[in-house]
């Protein structure tokens, strides 16, 4: 049973979330490991933070806790944590990802303190300084390409050359655009109604005359029960769009969000405010 303010938090958490037994082990202190579980649990009940954000800061947890997860967190000092930042980036991996790793580790050990098992963070090491790779930017020549080889190939090639046209008209991420219902296309005040954002905010984007006569021509060839404009899987997507580059040999478009990339810059181009961007 818990005796103390800091535990019976910790208590109250792990009922909630569940799975956990609600006995506190002595000494009173968690384990890294055992905090982070914890850690992680509050998030999910909270969810107050996307899955996929959640799973991989998991995995993250999960790695470090290789290394030190039996350590109470009381005990855990700089020389354990650059410890481990050092092994990580002995074994050859970017500035980046040693950087996510502290960035988990302090996260951690601020819910510590939030509970009171922990009087104040210990000394953490600096970021290590890295220079993000450039990714290059698409043309519109490129998209079309693209489009053009998806209707040609593709039994689904409609699906794909409309879905690219959309991100590169709006700048949606690709999820955001998958949960874009008809209901949220406004002809009436021309714009387009992103509902559910990254971080659960909407934004409207207005219509360009490309995104408006793109909106046209896929209303014209909807199913009049359709409620979202993409009923394509992610994955399927996904796999269709690594097909048709491999096939047009454009080795660098891997992925939809290059087309955020496109939409941005033709947006400065234009002279659009980069704070309205």
């Amino acid at each position: 049973t818990a005796s103390t303010l800091p535990q019976a938090i910790m208590a109250l958490q792990e009922i909630r979330a569940g799975g956990i037994p609600v006995s506190i082990p002595t000494p009173n202190v968690p384990t890294f490991e055992k905090l982070s579980r914890l850690y992680l649990k509050q998030h999910a009940v909270l969810a107050d933070r996307a899955d996929s954000t959640l799973s991989s800061e998991g995995y993250v947890l999960g790695v470090i806790s290789q290394s030190f997860g039996e350590v109470t967190v009381d005990r855990l000092d700089y020389a354990l944590i650059s410890g481990h930042l050092q092994k990580r980036k002995e074994a050859g991996l970017s500035g980046r990802t040693v950087n996510s790793d502290l960035s988990a580790i302090r996260n951690v050990l601020t819910h510590g303190r939030n509970l009171g098992v922990l009087s104040k963070l210990p000394d953490m090491p600096s970021q290590v300084p890295y220079r993000a790779a450039r990714k290059p930017l698409v043309s519109h020549a490129e998209i079309e390409v693209l489009c053009d080889l998806a209707l040609a190939t593709l039994p689904a090639g409609q699906q794909l050359a409309d879905f690219l046209h959309f991100l590169a008209y709006t700048g949606a991420r690709r999820n955001e655009a998958l949960a874009v219902t008809w209901a949220d296309v406004d002809g009436m005040n021309r714009q387009v109604c992103i509902a559910r954002g990254k971080n659960g905010d909407s934004r409207f984007i207005d219509f360009s005359p490309k995104l408006a006569a793109h909106l046209l021509a896929m209303q014209q060839r909807k199913e009049p029960e359709a409620i979202h404009l993409f009923t394509g899987s992610s994955k399927q997507l996904y796999r269709d769009l690594l097909r048709c580059a491999e096939k047009a040999r454009l080795t660098h478009f891997r992925g939809f969000h290059l087309l955020r990339h496109y939409f941005i810059s033709q947006c400065v181009m234009s002279g659009i405010y980069y704070l309205t961007i």
